[in-house]
């Protein structure tokens, strides 16, 4: 099984480079005027990241991944206020 803290890190620091990679975009589209300007594409590096982590939390029969809909669907857990260490537990506690 994964370490807690080696889960929680390697979420946090896909969360951290997502609102950097957004944040950059934000302010590079404001200089061009646009709304549709991505500097920045780490979408390999996401899906490896996922990829790595499913070794111990792999999807389902129905090809449902819990932690891509963690990070894309619920924004790193805002949209349900739970955090990371949280997750981890929900997800250890399911296997």
């Amino acid at each position: 099984m994964i370490e807690k803290q080696t889960f929680i890190e390697a979420i946090e620091s896909m969360r951290i480079q997502y609102e950097k990679d957004k944040l950059h975009s934000e302010s590079i589209g404001k200089i061009f005027s646009t709304e549709d300007c991505n500097l920045y594409d780490n979408e390999n590096l996401y899906k490896k990241i996922i990829e790595l982590l499913r070794i111990w939390f792999p999807v389902d029969e129905d090809g449902f991944c819990e932690i891509e809909h963690f990070c894309w669907f619920l924004e790193f857990g805002k949209v349900e206020n739970i955090s990371v260490e949280e997750f981890y537990e929900r997800l250890t506690t399911k296997n």
